[in-house]
């Protein structure tokens, strides 16, 4: 069983959003997709009644919207 942790979790009045750093560059987004799912899944049910959005963000700077 590997251990995963959040890096980033923002919390707006109507919205939470999910952020994930990532070292490599942003061609790399679609590796991680089945990770920022199970991170979305588990914080909607944390945090029932606002939208959950994730994120990866790379060190070549882009933000990527999952």
């Amino acid at each position: 069983m590997s251990i995963v942790r959040i890096d980033r979790l923002v919390e707006f009045d109507d919205e939470v959003w999910v952020l994930d750093y990532k070292l490599g560059d942003s061609e790399e987004a679609a590796r991680y997709q089945a990770q920022m799912r199970e991170y979305q899944v588990a914080m909607q049910s944390v945090y029932t009644g606002k939208k959950v959005l994730c994120a990866l963000v790379f060190a070549d700077g882009v933000l990527s919207e999952v």
